[in-house]
């Protein structure tokens, strides 16, 4: 749901010093290189130190002050150059001598989330912990990445193309919680070489069950040539967001030299069905690309 981000970067400004934030919230300062290849139009590349983003933003929002509450940042990647570590996305301040704050960043090619001196508990020191992905990201690919906190269930969780790479459960008496006085901006871009596109930070948790990929079987094809033409079809179940929603949906696919691949959706701002016959009201409309629309719905099928 866009409308709720606090943060929305989607690189759409011809000239790069003229980018914006698309929810209204951050003031922008950008260096970077405006390209047309990525997921869903224009994107920043980075490609030498002097390329970066700079966000400020009144206390008030994200991290804001005292305890952090619920957040998703996500962004679309494609690194081409690994070092041995680069800062993708960073909030971090240098306040009583020592940093802290958070770090999004690449090690070697692996997707890592620092969280550095935020752990809060009464009686105790600061302390800090790291997400961390199951493997390196593919050199010169894209890869969709999603940090999240439910604060109610302790739950930080780190997501590369939607699989879950790790989860730390904080007991109830840890929270995060940023310097009171940091007032550093947000940096995106930083020692990191290759693509970005839409950043977004949004202000609650990604819920798992909306977050699922599904991994369909090849349609069988027999060896021996035949005229018939072979097809398959998947359907998903009735999905519901839980609130009126706008979305943006997307699809990947490996369609061999000959085939065809098409996507649906169908929407509806009432509960339907699974197996609900096609109708003027619940019909399926063909997704071509990211920008197509739907109207405001609470309930979907692919």
């Amino acid at each position: 749901s866009p409308g709720r981000a606090l943060l929305a970067l989607r690189f759409d400004q011809e000239v790069p010093g003229l980018l914006r934030d698309d929810a209204g919230n951050y003031n922008v300062r950008a260096n970077y290189v405006r390209a047309d290849q990525g997921p869903s139009g224009p994107c920043a590349q980075f490609v030498k130190p002097a390329n970066r983003i700079e966000l400020s933003s009144p206390p008030e929002l994200w991290p804001g002050r005292g305890e952090v509450n619920d957040f998703t940042i996500q962004f679309w990647i494609k690194p081409v150059i690994f070092y041995r570590q680069s800062i993708v996305l960073k909030k971090v301040g240098m306040l009583d001598g020592e940093r802290r704050g958070l770090e999004i960043r690449l090690d070697s090619g692996r997707v890592q989330a620092a969280f550095i001196r935020l752990l809060a508990q009464e009686g105790e020191p600061l302390s800090s912990t790291t997400l961390s992905a199951a493997g390196p990201l593919s050199n010169s690919k894209w890869a969709h990445i999603a940090l999240t906190w439910e604060r109610a269930k302790g739950r930080l969780a780190l997501y590369v193309d939607n699989r879950e790479q790790m989860v730390r459960i904080l007991p109830p008496t840890q929270s995060i919680v940023f310097h009171p006085h940091d007032r550093s901006p947000i940096v995106v871009g930083e020692s990191f070489f290759g693509s970005l596109d839409e950043v977004l930070i949004y202000d609650h948790a990604l819920n798992p069950e909306y977050n699922r990929s599904a991994v369909l079987p090849a349609a069988h094809i027999s060896d021996g040539y035949r005229i018939t033409q072979q097809r398959a079809m998947a359907v998903s179940k009735v999905y519901e967001t839980g609130l009126t929603s706008q979305a943006r949906f997307r699809y990947q696919a490996q369609e061999p030299p000959g085939s065809l691949i098409a996507f649906y959706v169908r929407s509806s701002m009432s509960p339907f069905r699974e197996d609900a016959p096609d109708r003027d009201e619940l019909s399926w409309k063909r997704i071509y690309q990211s920008t197509d629309k739907l109207p405001r719905f609470r309930f979907f099928q692919w």
